[in-house]
Order: structure tokens, then C-alpha cells, then sequence
């Protein structure tokens, strides 16, 4: 009788020990995976312009380089301008382009006191409204708050 329970004891530990091991290499095999743009790939990312994949709300560059387009109100792929959607890239307009450059945030949000609004139409930080101060007409700027 003790020892069932001995070995009932062992053969748990042993399952949880086997779990915790596959645990551990499932997760961080996941966080390797996406931190590089051939992490992006494998994972099933859009790779909507060569070099560059789409993963959520972030862009792995070839280069190592990761742009994080919840901070972006437009991107840049190197040819053509894109918007943003929820962090995410809604759309590009679709010009030849012969020599790409760098991708880039093509405009950062504005963090809080910045102006906001506008003939350009500067986006505020998640969390933030434009405050328009009572101006009314079209181009009217603001303040993030």
C-alpha cells in the first residue's frame, strides 16, 4: 500500500517536470519566433513588401530593426505611404517604386501638450483627445490632453 502511493507521487512529479519542460521550450520558442523578421514569416506574418512582415501591430525589418505601429498614425514602407488601422497596417497606396528606402513611422502620435489636429491632422496617443479649445472651423488645431 505505501508504496502505490510512492509511486503515485513519483509519476506525478515526473508528468508536471514533463510539462513544465514542454511548457518552457513552447513559450520561449514562441518569443524567439517573433522577435525577427524570419520569426514574422514562420509565424504566418504578411510579407507585403520584401524585407518586411507584418505581425500584429509590429513590423520586422530584415534589417533587425521592429517598428511598433500602435505608435505610428502612418508608416512608410519604403515606397508608399500606408495607414494605420487599430495598429495595424489598413492599407498602402501601390506606386512602382525602382529603389525602396527605409521603412519608417512616417508620423509618431502626438504624446500629451502636443498639437494635435491641424490641416496635417496629427493623431493623439491612445488614451488622449484633441482638445480644440471651442475652434470649430475645418483645420482647427488642438492640445493632446
Amino acid at each position: 500500500m505505501e508504496r502505490k502511493g510512492v509511486y503515485m507521487i513519483v509519476g506525478s512529479v515526473v508528468v508536471l517536470v514533463i510539462l513544465g519542460v514542454l511548457l518552457f521550450f513552447v513559450l520561449n520558442g514562441r518569443d524567439l519566433a517573433m522577435d525577427s523578421f524570419a520569426g514574422c514569416v514562420e509565424s504566418g506574418g504578411d510579407v507585403f513588401v520584401e524585407g518586411q512582415c507584418a505581425f500584429g501591430h509590429m513590423v520586422f525589418l530584415e534589417s533587425g530593426e521592429v517598428i511598433d505601429l500602435n505608435k505610428c498614425s502612418s508608416y512608410f514602407d519604403g515606397c508608399n505611404s500606408c495607414f494605420i488601422t487599430d495598429g495595424k497596417i489598413g492599407g498602402c497606396t501601390e506606386m512602382f517604386c525602382e529603389s525602396p528606402v527605409q521603412p519608417k513611422c512616417a508620423r509618431e502620435k502626438v504624446v500629451e501638450g502636443g498639437m494635435c489636429g491641424g490641416i496635417a491632422g496629427f493623431i493623439c496617443e491612445e488614451g488622449l483627445t484633441c482638445d480644440y479649445e471651442g475652434r470649430g472651423y475645418p483645420d482647427a488645431s488642438g492640445t493632446c490632453i
